[in-house]
């Protein structure tokens, strides 16, 4: 029975989709109640990623482009404490996933797009309801990966 399954296009975005899915929910309860995400999930993930890599391998091209951007921009914000390390690793294996350029933005680079509109939006809502000022909540540490899920649904559903 097994044996007559195949791999079509639609099934491998399905599986990849599910997967992603699966870890960013993961990641985002470990994130919020730990504010930190061990390596340990990320280095299945990176295995998993790389079959799905090698399946669609054809034109290396978009992969290059869409990991390198996203790899340049994450870092020189990892660099200023602007994030932190899971979620850079997160979307480097967003970029392998979906090495998509979508108006010449890497599909990573804009679901961290709308990551950032979501913490900002996030930080006013949290200004207005406890009357404090932005510099109060400055350095309060706000679980990224959460907006990091909410942004991959968002490019999933409005992109696929």
């Amino acid at each position: 029975m097994l044996k007559n399954i195949v791999m079509t296009n639609d099934l491998i975005e399905i599986i990849k989709l599910i997967m992603v899915a699966s870890w960013l929910t993961l990641m985002t309860v470990i994130d919020i109640k730990s504010h930190n995400v061990p390596n340990k999930y990320f280095n299945w993930l990176f295995l998993i990623s790389l079959g799905f890599v090698m399946t669609n391998f054809s034109n290396p091209r978009p992969l290059v482009y869409s990991f390198l951007i996203t790899f340049i921009v994450t870092e020189i914000l990892f660099q200023i404490k602007g994030i932190g390390g899971a979620d850079m690793k997160i979307l480097w294996l967003i970029s392998l996933l979906y090495p998509v350029a979508i108006r010449g933005f890497p599909f990573a680079l804009l679901v961290f797009a709308i990551a950032c509109i979501g913490v900002g939006v996030y930080g006013i809502i949290k200004v207005g309801l406890k009357d404090q000022t932005i510099m109060d909540i400055k350095n309060t540490r706000i679980p990224f990966m959460p907006f990091v899920m909410v942004g991959y649904f968002v490019m999933i559903i409005t992109t696929f």
